[in-house]
């Protein structure tokens, strides 16, 4: 699914797609499983935006920062979270990545 939303997105209008300049993947720094997800399918990593949001305590997610937040905090009780980010651009995509990606959705 990624891989045909990734052709979708960055294929220019001419070859069926919207021709958008970058495709952006965020998650939880702690799922690397969903990091590595990205990264496999071509994305860089760009940088961790911290504390980037918070995670509702009633949520039950554990992969949440493990540092409490300020005295004062209104949501001291919610955990936070930092997001990893990772970007691909057209001239990644038409640089090797776009082969990688149909390689990787080929049928095994």
């Amino acid at each position: 699914m990624i891989g045909l939303l990734l052709q979708f997105c960055l294929e220019l209008p001419e070859n069926g797609g919207l021709g958008l300049r970058r495709v952006q993947w965020q998650a939880n720094v702690q799922n690397t499983t969903s990091v590595k997800a990205g990264l496999r399918m071509g994305f860089k990593q760009e940088g961790v935006k911290r504390w980037e949001r918070v995670v509702p305590a009633a949520g039950g997610k554990p992969n949440t920062t493990e540092r409490i937040p300020r005295e004062g905090d209104p949501r001291r009780r919610d955990p936070g979270r930092h997001t990893a980010v990772l970007g691909l651009c057209w001239d990644d995509w038409e640089d090797g990545t776009r082969e990688k990606v149909r390689e990787l959705m080929k049928p095994r």
